[in-house]
């Protein structure tokens, strides 16, 4: 009986040993990148870079002041800039912002969306806006991380995830941004929700019609 149970535990031993093993060897856990990443190469939540017209979306905007749900429509530039008109239910143009990943050009904002339209413009380009090189991405939590400063977010990062690997999130100390629900379109894949939050301010826009 000794002998067997000595066997047995030797065989669960190196059993162990194996499992540690070729984790060492083979990356176990989200801690090592997959394979098939090149770097610099031209990644994003929509991954259709061309410029494309009027995608109608429903948008919801809160702030401290108020709450707005909307309709949206968002355009795609020539050159990856995005230019998105909110309209409320009436018709009545809310704002028209355009955003080229760094500064927004805001045509027209009421009062109450006045102070947050640079945000706006910020969070719409993040989602839809041009393809964005990625340079000396960095491997952590499950993600791809590089740097996205702007004027409205200096620190901001984004993480590249999943399979396909695509834009899934923005961090920055003034907010968070997560994209998701991708659909083929075209030649490829585009988010068709996005949600920002940050304190006492968020927004959620998906595009078409969405499931309730």
């Amino acid at each position: 009986m000794s002998l067997q149970c000595s066997t047995i535990c030797g065989m669960r031993g190196m059993l162990i040993w194996a499992i540690v093993l070729g984790c060492s060897l083979t990356g176990c856990g989200s801690g090592v990148a997959p394979a098939g990443f090149a770097r610099d190469q031209p990644l994003r939540g929509g991954s259709v870079d061309v410029a494309w017209q009027d995608r109608a979306a429903r948008c919801t905007v809160v702030t401290p002041l108020t709450r707005i749900s909307c309709r949206a429509v968002i355009r795609r530039l020539p050159g990856g800039s995005v230019r998105v008109a909110l309209i409320a239910d009436e018709g009545i143009l809310l704002a028209d912002l355009t955003c080229d990943g760094t500064t927004t050009t805001v045509t027209k904002a009421i009062p109450d969306l006045a102070s947050t339209a640079a945000r706006l413009g910020w969070f719409v380009h993040q989602a839809w806006g041009q393809a964005h090189t990625v340079v000396n991405p960095q491997w952590g939590d499950g993600h791809w991380r590089t740097a996205a400063a702007s004027s409205v977010a200096p620190d901001a990062q984004r993480l590249y995830g999943g399979d396909p690997l695509l834009l899934r999130r923005v961090e920055a100390q003034s907010a968070d941004i997560n994209v998701g629900d991708y659909r083929p379109w075209g030649s490829g894949l585009l988010a068709h929700r996005s949600e920002m939050s940050a304190l006492g301010f968020s927004v959620t826009m998906m595009l078409g019609d969405p499931q309730p």
